[in-house]
């Protein structure tokens, strides 16, 4: 350790480096990082920004070590409150978090270019979402309905196909299964019964 000092405990601002790796470099009260700090792990990754009991705790910015970046609120060193998740990948996710998981009100974008905006319980989209028309990018498929542990999931669900086909009816793990109506791209009409996407 290396700081500021009252007695024999560490108090103001200073830098400690654990013998693993890690090193904590800002705010210290009684021998713990408290206030504003910086964090670096040993696989390079970090996080900077608001520190309580030694844990990520009030509004910072964590970069995961394969480039993952996240931006908002923590509580206990885990995503709490409302932040943005941009991940390696290219897909981001804004909205409400609950002890490290999605949930509440939140938009998922995908590397894709697809846009899912609703309600998240335990990571997983629950209920109708669609692609946000708002988008720049020309949207190629569409679904709107109900869904179950992120996949399509329900009595209600329609698909709007990129060729111009949609299909409107029940869903059992993102395939189409139950009553339906399929309009195809030409204009004719099935309506009957699907079973496991067909």
């Amino acid at each position: 350790y290396s700081g500021e000092l009252s007695g024999c405990t560490m108090s103001g601002a200073g830098r400690l480096e654990w013998p693993g790796g890690t090193v904590y470099e800002g705010d210290f009260a009684k021998n713990t990082p408290e206030g504003e700090g910086a964090f670096t792990w040993p696989d390079q990754s970090r996080y900077a920004g608001a520190v309580s009991a030694g844990r990520r705790h009030g509004r910072g910015e964590y970069v995961a070590s394969d480039g993952a970046r996240y931006e908002g609120e923590w509580r206990n060193g885990l995503r709490h409150g409302t932040g943005r998740l941009t991940y390696a990948c290219g897909a981001m996710y804004e909205g409400k978090w609950l002890d490290g998981r999605r949930e509440g009100e939140g938009t998922m974008a995908y590397a894709s270019s697809n846009v899912y905006r609703g309600q998240w319980k335990a990571s997983c989209r629950r209920d109708a979402v669609e692609r946000d028309p708002s988008s720049p990018v020309q949207a190629q498929e569409r679904y709107v309905g109900e869904w179950e542990a992120g996949v399509r999931q329900g009595r209600t669900g329609t698909f709007y196909y990129a060729n111009g086909a949609t299909y409107a009816g029940e869903w059992r793990s993102n395939q189409k299964h139950g009553p339906g109506v399929f309009v195809f791209e030409d204009g004719s009409v099935f309506d009957g019964l699907f079973a496991h996407d067909r």
